[in-house]
């Protein structure tokens, strides 16, 4: 059992975490008509980070994403894996997974 006094907590590698630090992302339309992929800055950075993507080109981006995602197992703990299927098969995207703006510009 972990408690709050357990100074030797590891939060990296404990089975117990079961989300891992991951900044905010937003994707929106921006005034101009190109999508903008925006990630929540960190404590130490001044400013929130903006990739600015045409819509012509929202495709190549939704797909080289889900190529690379398909590359990784999910990011599910260990002990939340599904008993049915295996981590390689959970992984896996399909076109289906493309968020509904970036499906629209397509």
């Amino acid at each position: 059992m972990i408690t709050s006094t357990d100074s030797d907590f590891d939060w990296r590698e404990d089975e117990c975490v079961v989300l891992k630090e991951q900044l905010a992302v937003a994707v929106y339309p921006n005034s101009h008509g190109a999508i903008v992929i925006r990630q929540e800055r960190a404590w130490d950075e001044d400013s929130d980070t903006l990739i600015l993507i045409e819509p012509c080109n929202a495709s190549a981006v939704a797909e080289a994403l889900l190529a690379a995602a398909s590359h990784h197992p999910p990011c599910v703990p260990a002990n939340m894996q599904p008993t049915t299927r295996t981590n390689e098969a959970v992984g896996r995207a399909n076109e289906d997974d493309v968020p509904p703006l970036l499906r629209a510009a397509e």
